[in-house]
């Protein structure tokens, strides 16, 4: 049942606000593409810009957080996608960037299902020791979303340490 803000209130959801540039397709999927899976660092300060354009001003206490990634994946692309381009976008904003959180599984979601991606994301990560972000706003970021699991989980290990969580993303990709 809806608020009147528009907000369910029926439904726990971790994540205060959400910005996404796009849909995962054209320009947008071949940039996030080539940064991602060709190590073609080239293409990050067109994906700063276009997630500086969509967020809106941020709380003075915001601290930016990345999505952990799968450590083989580090591996294999010789880089943290995900940390690089949340540690590009603090620095673009004057703010800090922390992790507070860890990766404690090696699954990876892009070859499962919904359902599976809902279970993998709720065991995937949690938070290092002594974390607490109570009165915080933290600016959650990831590349892709698309399910919600991965941000999701994380949010609510975030605001079980007393952050506001703000997620931004640079695209939506709907599973087919």
């Amino acid at each position: 049942m809806p608020s009147l803000a528009g907000i369910c209130e029926v439904h726990h959801n971790p994540i205060e606000r959400a910005f996404v540039v796009g849909l995962r397709e054209t320009a947008l999927e071949a940039a996030i593409n080539r940064y991602k899976f060709h190590n073609m660092r080239d293409a990050l300060p067109t994906l700063i810009e276009l997630l500086n354009a969509r967020l809106p001003h941020l709380p003075d206490d915001t601290i930016v957080v990345s999505v952990p990634t799968v450590a083989s994946h580090i591996r294999s692309r010789g880089y943290d996608h995900a940390s690089l381009l949340a540690r590009q976008l603090a620095y673009s904003r004057s703010l800090p960037y922390r992790q507070p959180l860890q990766r404690v599984t090696t699954t990876t979601q892009h070859i499962v299902d919904k359902r599976t991606r809902l279970a993998q994301a709720q065991v995937a990560f949690a938070l290092k020791p002594n974390v607490l972000l109570r009165g915080k706003t933290v600016l959650l970021v990831d590349d892709v979303i698309t399910t919600g699991a991965t941000v999701t989980a994380v949010a609510e290990l975030l605001q079980s340490a007393g952050a506001r969580v703000w997620v931004a993303a640079l695209a939506y990709q709907p599973i087919a």
